[in-house]
């Protein structure tokens, strides 16, 4: 992410790549709070202790 800051700083304001970089780093920023959020309640659903799942498959 930080090569993104970089470009920007050597852009000029004028040029219009600056507004769509910054909407990419804005999706980018976007996409990884999204991420953490949702591990972090997966995290809270987990379920405590040991436990055993049992698959059962019936042929017909």
């Amino acid at each position: 992410m930080n090569g993104h800051f970089a470009l920007l700083n050597r852009l000029r304001d004028g040029s219009g790549i600056v507004d769509f970089i910054q909407e990419e780093i804005r999706k980018k920023e976007a996409g990884v709070r999204g991420e953490d959020r949702l591990l972090g309640r997966l995290k809270e659903l987990r379920l405590q202790g040991e436990f055993r799942f049992f698959w059962m498959f019936v042929w017909s």
